[in-house]
């Protein structure tokens, strides 16, 4: 059975989010992991993917169908009570600065996109008892598939 695109596209962000690696040059070691269904809890440095959907651009070419896919990264690092004094760990901003240095290395996403856009990225609302300090940046894929078969490019 044939992979669907966005399915391909989905892998590689996560195989992409999951090459952060001090050995690769990174202030950090993070390990990215898709949305489950029974939920995911934050370690250090952990990394959350979510896809939110897609929206489909109504502008394709006559042979083609575009789509816009919609994600949020989610970042989170602990923090103890030493640093937990300011409003955003330097862990974190660093992190969040290598998870969009990675995402934007190959905006074509291994050849399945046309575009990797990352947007904002803003704090999230955690516990303080939670032990994790988080921020969430917006990512949108821009891909193709043929028309009316979402499995080919």
């Amino acid at each position: 059975m044939a992979i669907a695109v966005k399915n391909s596209v989905t892998a590689n962000l996560l195989n992409s989010l999951n090459e952060i690696r001090i050995s690769g040059g990174h202030e950090n070691d993070a390990a990215a992991d898709g949305q489950r269904v029974r939920g995911n809890s934050p370690d250090d440095r952990d990394i959350l993917l979510i896809d939110n959907g897609d929206t489909f651009v109504d502008d394709s070419p006559v042979n083609a169908d575009d789509y816009n896919a919609s994600y949020t990264v989610k970042c989170f690092v602990a923090v103890s009570d030493v640093d937990a004094s300011q409003p955003y760990p330097p862990e974190l901003v660093q992190l969040v600065a290598e998870v969009r240095q990675r995402l934007n290395e190959d905006y074509t996403r291994g050849a399945f996109a046309i575009n990797t856009i990352t947007g904002a990225d803003s704090p999230m609302a955690t516990d303080e008892r939670a032990g994790y300090a988080g921020r969430s940046l917006d990512v949108t894929v821009h891909y193709r598939t043929a028309k009316n078969d979402p499995t080919s490019l």
